[in-house]
């Protein structure tokens, strides 16, 4: 749970800079028992500003952000906050996600911080034991940069977690997860594969969904089977399509396809069946993202039933019926 990092009042919003400054007072909004609302800067690069950044998403599950974020502390939810008397308020919040709850005085947090740095900025070379032991650690930007050493250096002790890291609902450690499992030809296919079809069932609680799902759909491609085919359909049933995603999806089919663990007629038809349908009433534009998937669709049976089918000048729900028609096996 995040726990701001010095007492707070209950019940008050609170901002917190990065040198243990609290700022509120009885006017400010009530959220949850405490909350705190924090405002940061870009995570691109590697100065000493980015380095920050990023590891204050590490602790509050961020993947993609906007600038200001309210969080609370009880849900480890959080959401999108208009940045109004907050404006001159620049610095980086001093925050941390705690697993136990419990608060942090402001130096222990700050000896977890300088510890997270140095694992980021590799300072220092850590032993295996050392960085077994902070991957357990309570601070959760600790705890990822740990993992990622890991899966560079200590490969085979990163795969053992593989299964128990899926089922962690922390966006950069699934990231990361995913990474490896796409840049690793692992042994235990059956424990990823069930790992992987478990993660499908909860992937929208995720508040960023897109990235994790993306990757997590090339991975069932990788180390999925017949029956991993319904986490494809997942990935094709979404309210709000992503182009990302529906390409993953017929790249995902094609390599189970190629890997013989899909038939030609069942992967023609997963394909076909997923082409988007149109919201109603039928927009005037077809969505970037909703054309990005049914052309990545149309491609991938192209290749898997070495047949030609024109694709419409323009996409339709009509059209749409008749591509499904056409591909359909």
């Amino acid at each position: 749970m995040p726990i701001v990092a010095t007492t707070l009042s209950p019940g008050r919003l609170h901002f917190v800079n990065n040198g243990g400054e609290v700022f509120g007072g009885p006017d400010w909004p009530k959220i949850s028992e405490e909350a705190v609302w924090f405002h940061y800067g870009s995570s691109w690069g590697n100065s000493e500003t980015a380095l920050r950044n990023r590891r204050f998403e590490y602790r509050f599950d961020i993947t993609s952000a906007p600038d200001t974020q309210v969080i609370d502390p009880f849900s480890l939810r959080s959401n999108e906050a208009e940045f109004n008397e907050f404006t001159g308020l620049r610095d980086h919040v001093l925050s941390c996600v705690l697993r136990t709850g419990e608060l942090v005085p402001l130096d222990k947090f700050k000896e977890w911080d300088a510890l997270a740095e140095s694992l980021q900025k590799q300072e220092k070379r850590y032993r295996k034991g050392q960085i077994l032991e902070f991957a357990e650690h309570p601070d959760r930007a600790v705890s990822y940069l740990a993992l990622e050493r890991m899966s560079r250096k200590f490969e085979d002790e990163f795969e053992e977690l593989v299964p128990d890291l899926l089922a962690i609902n922390h966006g950069p450690t699934l990231i990361l997860t995913f990474d490896f499992l796409m840049r690793k030809d692992c042994k235990k296919e059956n424990a990823i594969r069930s790992a992987l079809e478990e993660w499908f069932m909860s992937w929208r609680k995720s508040a960023n969904p897109n990235p994790l799902l993306r990757r997590a759909t090339w991975c069932i491609g990788k180390y999925g089977d017949k029956g991993s085919r319904r986490c494809i359909e997942q990935a094709l049933d979404q309210d709000k399509f992503s182009g990302a995603v529906g390409s993953a999806a017929a790249e995902a089919t094609e390599q189970l396809f190629e890997r013989r663990k899909l038939s030609k007629k069942e992967a023609q038809m997963l394909l076909a069946m997923g082409f988007p349908a149109l919201p109603e009433p039928a927009p005037i534009e077809v969505s970037p993202d909703l054309m990005m998937t049914a052309q990545a669709l149309h491609e991938a049976l192209s290749k898997i039933t070495k047949k030609r089918v024109r694709f419409p000048e323009q996409y339709t729900s009509e059209s749409r019926l008749k591509l499904i028609d056409a591909w359909s096996p």
